[in-house]
């Protein structure tokens, strides 16, 4: 009732409604976003398809790359800039991962967070 009797109220109760269901969308780009890259990665990463030896890729990237759980919350780490010094080895063994996980950053962190 107080919401509805004070107009100023009332319009900032309609913008936060608003504004929640543009959150809705960017979370659920983002889920859509890290759940298709977490694919790639436990694939690639996890289970050791980006190399011809597996056991070349360093026991702690593989770790955190091992399951869907593990990846999602590993590039969500990443998209907030965070465990970077943990798959650094990895980016030293592939130089040519670099661009991608910093195309990933940009995109995640600057584009769909900022939105």
């Amino acid at each position: 009732r107080v919401v509805k009797a004070i107009r100023p109220l009332r319009q900032l109760a309609i913008g936060v409604v608003r504004a929640m269901q543009s959150m809705f969308w960017v979370l659920v780009l983002t889920f859509v976003c890290l759940y298709s890259l977490a694919i790639l990665t436990t694939r690639m990463i996890g289970w050791g398809q980006i190399l011809d030896d597996p056991d070349a890729i360093p026991k702690e990237t593989q770790e955190m790359f091992a399951t869907m759980e593990d990846s999602m919350f590993t590039l969500f780490a990443f998209m907030n800039g965070h465990e970077w010094h943990k798959v650094r080895p990895l980016l030293d063994l592939l130089p040519w991962t670099k661009p991608l996980f910093v195309a990933f950053t940009i995109c995640g962190s600057w584009a769909l967070l900022s939105v």
